[in-house]
């Protein structure tokens, strides 16, 4: 069993990543680490655990998530999605880790209206966008043994994400308006934490960008009445376009990422958005601080 480290098990992806683990039984191995036992920009810190921990593998979940935040908070945006990579990318090379890092379907503009393959060239519109594209870069350059995978609208019975959200404003009875005219597909932490420990454990996660996504496109809206319905919620929810919301942060129009590659390389399994959305809402953890 390889030791594996994983970096930001505070966020959604690293608590799902130790949900699997514990189901599985395979925590013992794994090591993970939460920005508050360490920062991922702290090299002292990081490199004082790699000598300790030997890593043949580590997780790079650790990131500056917050879109719109980080139009304002670009210093720490970059610091955080690029400098921390860097130093973690470094790591890898110095010990012989096998650097996973995640990435984000935001790299894109948005001006395709077919799913973005891992051979098309980022455009990313905003600052989130931006220091993610750049953190693939210095991983790039720093490690070797390298993969980047990019997931799209995740989410988690933890942390702060679009479905809990939704539910939040569904119990308080608040009207919901949501855009319909950006397209992407939704992937939830659960299915990313999965095909990681998965691809992992027997030795399979290939080198290069790939994207880990489902199966089904949706708007931000449909995606709402989704999550509404399989809920058992009630909700008015109304649908506008992006003009009638206006954001500090651009968003892609059509961010959806084709799987195909993931699949054909790791045999993977993948399933429709919808049914990774019903498995997770039948989660208790989902329900326990709504």
């Amino acid at each position: 069993m390889k030791t594996v480290l994983v970096l930001g098990s505070g966020g959604q992806l690293g608590m799902s990543i130790s949900k699997v683990l514990c189901e599985k039984g395979y925590k013992n191995k794994w090591l993970l680490f939460s920005r508050k036992e360490v920062d991922i920009t702290d090299p002292e810190k990081l490199k004082m655990i790699f000598e300790q921990a030997k890593p043949e593998v580590v997780v790079n979940c650790g990131a500056y998530t917050n879109v719109e935040k980080a139009e304002d908070e670009r210093s720490e945006a970059f610091r955080v999605n690029v400098q921390g990579t860097e130093i973690v990318a470094r790591l890898c090379q110095q010990y012989g880790s096998h650097f996973i890092h995640i990435s984000t379907d935001y790299v894109f503009d948005g001006r395709k209206n077919v799913p973005y393959e891992e051979t098309d060239v980022p455009n990313p519109i905003n600052w989130y966008g931006y220091t993610k594209w750049a953190g693939e870069r210095v991983a790039i350059n720093n490690a070797e043994n390298l993969t980047i995978l990019r997931v799209s609208g995740l989410y988690s019975p933890w942390r702060k994400n679009f479905v809990k959200t939704m539910i939040n404003l569904a119990i308080k009875r608040r009207e919901m308006r949501v855009v319909y005219d950006q397209i992407h597909c939704p992937v939830s932490a659960l299915f990313v934490a999965n095909e990681l420990v998965r691809t992992i454990e027997n030795d399979i996660v290939p080198r290069g960008i790939y994207h880990l996504t489902n199966d089904g496109i949706t708007s931000w809206y449909d995606f709402a009445r989704k999550i509404i319905e399989l809920s058992g919620l009630r909700a008015n929810i109304v649908p506008i376009r992006t003009h009638e919301f206006p954001t500090k942060a651009k968003r892609p129009a059509y961010s959806v990422l084709s799987n195909r590659k993931w699949k054909e390389t790791t045999g993977a399994k993948t399933i429709h958005w919808e049914e990774d959305l019903y498995n997770v809402l039948r989660m208790p953890e989902m329900w326990e601080n709504v």
